[in-house]
């Protein structure tokens, strides 16, 4: 097994010298070791973003500590060394040195995904996990292991803004249509088993509301921990410039990732926005959760992204589901103020039972809004889901 790779006198991988080693079997050909330099250049970058020596090709990045930041890292490190762009949703579906590898001998047109396959040990029963604002998934990797073992788990990323869709995308029932159109290309539609957290909460009851208006079936509905909008929540960021943004996010980043990221809005408000975006990648960087020399584009496209679902979240006025769809309420039992929502709510099914024929299912999980997706706070979740969804069966 090759344990080192040459390098050249400036720090580059010296592909001479590889290529050597290659042609004279120092790595041989075998289940899990590298057969080319591709899976060479491959293994030893994530090697660095990892800290692990010794990869097999057919490791799975999630499962060896892979998470949406080092992820990023990983994009950057590809396209310098390999000139390929490759989305991070991409890295779900090829989530191996292997599978990268093919996509990056194929280097054309890498297109990112909106439907992520992110546990895939069993081929029944699928569950559609809708994330937050940020429109990724990856944070919602341990809750689709836990519930990995009885159900075919999938993921909608944010959908990809096209020329044209800023418009359409930035309404909840738009947005709803458009996963629901996504799902029914893919065959995963019957029957529906929606949860968002979040954001994703919204969208996955409006996804229930727009299945049954068309008597499609829906086994249930999950909300985590995010009440119903309210009139009065429309106004919330109306006031909110990019430093605002920033720092919200920031917040959400640091506790998602233990991070220390520490964002002040009176003095980001002295930089232009172009100025803000970049002060805010360097504290990333600074922390280790993006490399040195990212570009800013990726960082101002998800600020964006960000603040738009959250405008369309507080103008979401939801319908009412009927008795025949079933509704559970998954709530932090701890609430973090700095995570506070416009609707926060002390009612028991935070504002949803209002918004059902039938009482909802109500489940307090430990944690706050984002520890509740964290070991060892998941595992409680991930039972309570299942136990909703056995609960369900039994009733059918």
């Amino acid at each position: 097994t090759l344990e080192k790779l040459p390098l050249t006198a400036n720090g580059k991988v010296d592909n001479h010298a590889l290529e050597a080693m290659l042609a004279t079997d120092l790595v041989q050909h075998s289940s899990g070791q590298v057969r080319d330099l591709t899976e060479l250049k491959l293994t030893r970058i994530w090697g660095e973003i990892l800290g692990l020596p010794l990869l097999g090709i057919r490791e799975d990045f999630f499962r060896l500590g892979g998470h949406s930041l080092l992820a990023v890292r990983l994009a950057w490190h590809i396209e310098q060394e390999f000139d390929v762009s490759v989305p991070l949703a991409a890295f779900y579906s090829h989530p191996t040195i292997e599978t990268q590898a093919e996509l990056i001998r194929s280097s054309g047109a890498i297109q990112s995904p909106t439907l992520i396959p992110l546990s895939q040990q069993v081929d029944t029963d699928p569950v559609i996990l809708l994330p937050g604002a940020g429109g990724n998934t990856f944070y919602l990797a341990e809750l689709a292991a836990r519930l990995g073992a009885r159900h075919q788990v999938w993921g909608l990323q944010a959908l990809h803004q096209r020329d044209g869709d800023q418009k359409t995308l930035t309404s909840i029932h738009n947005i709803a249509a458009r996963y629901l159109n996504v799902l029914d290309e893919a065959g995963v539609t019957n029957p529906c088993r929606l949860i968002g957290h979040s954001f994703g909460a919204l969208v996955a009851f409006e996804m229930a509301c727009q299945l049954h208006s068309k008597k499609a079936p829906v086994e249930m509905v999950g909300i985590i921990d995010n009440p119903p909008p309210i009139q009065e929540s429309s106004t919330y960021y109306q006031n909110w410039d990019h430093a605002d943004w920033l720092v919200h996010i920031g917040i959400r980043m640091r506790k998602i990732f233990h991070a220390e990221i520490e964002l002040d809005a009176d003095s980001l408000r002295a930089m232009s926005n172009d100025e803000q975006n970049q002060w805010f990648a360097k504290s990333l960087v600074a922390t280790g959760l993006l490399p040195k020399d990212t570009s800013t584009d990726y960082l101002g496209h998800f600020v964006e992204l960000y603040r738009s679902n959250a405008i369309a979240g507080v103008h979401y006025r939801p319908g009412r589901l009927p008795a025949d769809v079933p509704l559970a309420i998954f709530c932090a039992e701890d609430r973090d103020a700095q995570l506070a929502g416009p609707t926060d709510t002390d009612d028991n099914a935070i504002g949803w039972s209002h918004h059902a024929e039938r009482m909802p299912y109500v489940a307090r999980i430990p944690g706050t809004h984002i520890t509740m997706l964290q070991k060892p706070n998941v595992n409680a979740l991930a039972d309570q889901i299942t136990r909703f969804l056995m609960k369900i069966k039994t009733h059918a």
